[in-house]
């Protein structure tokens, strides 16, 4: 009796092989698509989160150091410099979105969009602190997401990144 000795693989053993190599593409093309959408919502966040700190920043270092408070509304801050030049910051809609300007120039790019914070707190607040008339406290609060994210899950999280803080005058009075 002979031996026969049978050459390759029974449709059983290729339809197994084939449903394993399916398995492993599809799982290496999630974590590949997953890494992707982590790495451009990280990207956008870190945009939207530096852009912020710089706006924040400026208009803190100006009120800080400013000599008064002009005036005060929910989008729009001028405070007056120890030199007496004024300076405004407002927040202005634009070709439909809304920037926040110095009286010299845009402090917002167009890569991002700002709003109003959560609960509709004004941009600019300004409280009359007890026994006093003038103003010398502004609290201000923004929130900022990025305008170029692909779709919502590249954006800075659902409502953006919330900028906020509370600064007081130095040189009030002065």
């Amino acid at each position: 009796m002979r031996k026969t000795h049978k050459k390759g693989f029974s449709l059983v053993e290729l339809m197994i092989g084939i449903g394993l190599t399916s398995l492993l593409l599809v799982s290496v093309n999630l974590l590949f698509f997953s890494g992707i959408r982590s790495s451009r919502k990280s990207s956008a966040i870190g945009e939207v989160d530096s852009e912020g700190r710089y706006v924040l920043g400026a208009i803190m270092q100006m009120v800080r150091y400013a000599k008064k408070i002009d005036a005060c509304s929910s989008n729009s801050l001028t405070v007056r410099r120890i030199n007496n030049d004024a300076v405004t910051y407002s927040v202005s809609v634009v070709s439909g979105s809304e920037k926040i300007s110095s009286s010299s120039a845009d402090l917002t790019s167009s890569r991002v969009v700002i709003s109003q914070c959560s609960g509709g707190t004004s941009f600019f607040n300004c409280p009359i602190l007890g026994g006093t008339t003038d103003m010398v406290e502004v609290d201000i609060c923004f929130q900022m997401q990025s305008r170029t994210a692909l779709d919502v899950t590249d954006r800075a999280g659902e409502q953006g990144l919330e900028f906020k803080t509370k600064v007081t005058l130095e040189n009030a009075g002065n």
